[in-house]
This record gives C-alpha cells, structure tokens and sequence, in this order.
C-alpha cells in the first residue's frame, strides 16, 4: 500500500472500483466471454459471469463511503468494504482463471491498479492482524475528511 494512503479515500475509490467491475463482468467480458464460448474455447457462462458481478455490486452497496461529516459509518465498516473488495477480486480471479480476458488484464492494468493493489495490501494487513493500525489510519483519514467537509460548509 502506498506508504501514506489516504484510507478514507480509499474507500470511496473501492466502492467504484466495485461498481466498475460489475459493469465490466456484465457488458465487455460477458461479450468476450460468448465470443470466446462460440468459437470452442472453455471460459465461463454468461450466468455464471452474472454471479460473480452480482458479489460486486453486493460489496458496492455495503456501508462504509457516507460523508465523514455524517459520521454514520464506522472505521471497521469503511475496512470491511476494503477488504471485501479485495476478497472478491481474489476469489473472482481465482475462481475464473481469467487469463483468457483481455477485457480484464487491461482493467486490472490500467488506471485503477493502485487502487486495487492497495485494497488488496489492506486486506492483507487485516489478516496478518494488523486491525488495530488499520483502525487508527482509517479513524485519522475519516477526521482529517470531518474538518475539511466542515470547512467546506
């Protein structure tokens, strides 16, 4: 993760992220996928393609990116969809081997890639224990985010 991430814009860029990766999976990979299918190559079904971006939007929807002026979202919630988001897009390339799209070796390669590898370096964090760190950045990151929104009114 990059030394000084802003945890709280963190989350905001991982609730896109999610929603992205449902577009994604449901319009251009989808469409490759059946491309693939019809000409004899062995890749996943448009439903099951439709399973894996339902989890996406599932995390996109999770609580965890309210204004930190609204103060509804915990830190722990905001670290969930983090590390939901990376679990997911673990799982996704697990699960999918998805070395034959293209479609997604340019997304996961372009400009959304720090993004995703620092979600991923946050899920990693949390597993290796380190909830308590994580929950201090994140609680630094949501008042820096608090006063600058105050101001802002």
């Amino acid at each position: 993760m990059s030394a000084e991430r802003d945890l709280y814009a963190l989350v905001m860029a991982a609730r896109s992220v999610a929603e992205d990766i449902a577009d994604l999976i449901r319009g251009p990979m989808t469409d490759e996928a059946q491309s693939l299918l019809a000409q004899g190559f062995i890749v996943p079904s448009a439903p099951s393609l439709e399973h894996a971006a339902s989890e996406f939007s599932r995390v996109a929807a999770m609580h965890g990116t309210k204004p930190a002026i609204r103060m509804e979202d915990s830190p722990s919630q905001r670290l969930d969809l983090i590390c939901a988001l990376a679990a997911s897009v673990h799982g996704f390339c697990t699960e999918y081997d998805l070395d034959w799209s293209a479609t997604w070796d340019l997304y996961r390669n372009g400009a959304r890639k720090q993004d995703l590898r620092d979600c991923m370096d946050v899920w990693q964090a949390w597993n290796a224990g380190q909830i308590e760190w994580l929950t201090k950045r994140m609680e630094r990151d949501v008042r820096t985010h608090y006063v600058r929104e105050v101001g802002e009114r």
